[in-house]
């Protein structure tokens, strides 16, 4: 049986996610107490046992439309190459159409994976640029370095907004960059930002492991960039 899912599902959605996806707990935890809703779910039953899942995640892309993210598509080892992901598509699809969504998209985990999907319709958008940093003699500079908060937002919100001007982008409200700054501070990560009085220069996401990963980065300029990558690594 395919069907979407509801409240009584979400042992069985955890236990899947934990069986197929090798994720921190705290993310896991933090993700479903945040961002997932037992209702964001499809999944193939067999025998009322969940066996295969994706979730479609609401966002809405300026200049395009509303969109469904999929996330957190899987399937029991010992259920797949039955063809339960293609019908999950499918019905992901009419759900889409159903609703107003204007398109699904998604990221695929490796490369191997976007000939998969491949098959159900879904090409290569865009890309995520990798730019590597080192740490520079003290680059001088009267910024203000620190780390954002709540009271930020706004300032973060436009500089996002201003500098994607003209572009198709997902549109952020105050509850999802309160998210987005929540998930970084309580898994182990830093939100910061550089400013000149009032202004925000630059502002970067950061995540602390074995190396520092600036996942998302905006400044004025590459030297504002420069600036608050050097201040990071200090």
């Amino acid at each position: 049986m395919l069907r979407k899912c509801n409240a009584n599902d979400l042992s069985q959605i955890l236990k899947l996610w934990n069986t197929v996806f090798n994720e921190d707990e705290n993310f896991t935890k933090w993700y479903f107490e945040n961002i997932s809703k037992p209702e964001y779910t499809i999944a193939v039953f067999e025998d009322e046992k969940l066996i295969s899942m994706l979730q479609m995640l609401p966002y809405e892309i300026k200049n395009f439309g509303k969109v469904s993210y999929i996330f957190g598509a899987c399937t029991y080892p010992e259920h797949r190459g039955k063809g339960l992901m293609g019908k999950l598509i499918a019905f992901s699809e009419k759900l889409d159409k159903e609703s107003g969504v204007t398109a699904s998209i998604l990221i695929p985990q490796d490369k191997s994976l976007f000939d998969f999907y491949k098959r159900f319709g879904y090409e290569p958008y865009f890309k995520i640029n990798y730019k590597e940093y080192f740490k520079q003699n003290k680059i001088d500079h009267s910024y203000i370095f620190s780390q954002i908060d709540s009271k930020d937002i706004n300032l973060l919100n436009h500089a996002y907004e201003n500098s994607l001007s003209g572009t198709y982008y997902v549109i952020r409200d105050e509850d999802c960059w309160t998210k987005q700054i929540g998930m970084f501070l309580s898994l182990g990560g830093n939100v910061f930002c550089i400013k000149d009085n009032d202004k925000l220069i630059a502002y970067a996401f950061v995540w602390n492991d074995d190396s520092v990963v600036i996942q998302e980065l905006w400044g004025i300029d590459n030297n504002a960039k420069e600036v608050i990558a050097d201040e990071i690594l200090k």
